[in-house]
């Protein structure tokens, strides 16, 4: 790893697997867990299901390698993932409701949104678009 950009696009991939590793925790792996505990249905505590995690690894493992076209997928899913997080919190802030499972949620979806906005502004330097 020599230059500044591939250090900063590894450090860039890596956060991704760090973020879909810590998604599926918080989404899937603790509710599912938690309502074994409590004898529930798997999905009692689960409220939307998605695969953006995927990409993420996707995305992820791109970067890490530094592979042809990863810019332009990179530069997408920020980007979406910009749009969708912030109009999320928006509908959240309306009606929030505040109790274990929604503020891990909460959580997760504020360090996603400030990860992804630094990740597009980085993706749009000059030198990185290259």
């Amino acid at each position: 790893m020599g230059t500044k950009t591939e250090k900063e696009c590894f450090l860039f991939g890596t956060g991704l697997y760090f973020f879909a590793a810590y998604t599926v925790m918080i989404k899937y792996v603790m509710p599912v867990a938690w309502a074994a505990v409590k004898r529930m249905p798997f999905d009692a505590y689960i409220y939307f299901w998605d695969a953006w995690w995927i990409a993420h690894i996707a995305v992820g493992y791109g970067l890490r390698g530094r592979k042809p076209g990863t810019w332009l997928w990179a530069f997408l899913l920020a980007a979406a993932e910009v749009i969708i997080i912030t109009t999320k919190l928006m509908l959240f802030w309306r009606v929030p409701v505040l109790d274990f499972w929604r503020v891990n949620w909460l959580v997760n979806k504020s360090l996603l949104l400030v990860y992804f906005v630094v990740l597009v502004a980085w993706l749009a330097k000059k030198e990185v678009r290259a």
